[in-house]
């Protein structure tokens, strides 16, 4: 990721999760050999307009969706259990992390809209899709990895300077 916030942004997936679920996320790097074969991925989105406009995407894969539900919920989710609770947790903690980082991107005095979020699950080719060309983080909890994708708009206003 070439992105100037990479600190910032892996500083707040680390924070988040290691105080909302007790898991303890590390960066990594997907050109690593990280093996996402083996995984089912779920995604979690979230579209924010107002002072800027972008798109952030939460993935992690199924089994950490679980433990995210236990460890927020205190209980233990079933394997047999509705996906809700999981899907649930992925979207809570996606939405912590949306705040945190939109404040730290932009200061406190940007105003956001912020859309539902949504939780699916993802193919192989989807998460590839997903990052191509954006910016992202990686990280690595337990052998779970978790990738944060931020596709930032350009504003009008914006493009008319940068060609002015």
């Amino acid at each position: 990721m070439g992105h100037k916030y990479k600190d910032t942004i892996n500083e707040i997936i680390s924070d988040v999760f290691s105080s909302t679920a007790f898991i303890f996320p590390e960066p990594a790097d997907l050109s690593d050999g990280i093996d996402l074969d083996k995984q089912d991925m779920i995604a979690a989105e979230l579209v924010y307009k107002g002072h800027r406009e972008g798109i952030l995407t939460l993935i992690v894969p199924l089994d950490l969706c679980t433990e995210l539900s236990d460890n927020m919920l205190g209980e233990e989710v079933t394997e047999n259990e509705d996906m809700e609770n999981k899907l649930d947790a992925i979207k809570e903690m996606l939405n912590i992390i949306a705040g945190q980082l939109l404040t730290q991107l932009h200061g406190d005095e940007a105003v956001f809209n912020l859309t539902e979020l949504i939780a699916r699950k993802l193919y192989q080719n989807d998460i590839f899709e997903l990052i191509e060309n954006q910016d992202y983080v990686c990280s690595i909890a337990d052998e779970n990895i978790i990738i944060l994708v931020l596709s930032e708009l350009r504003l009008e206003n914006e493009c008319q300077s940068t060609y002015s």
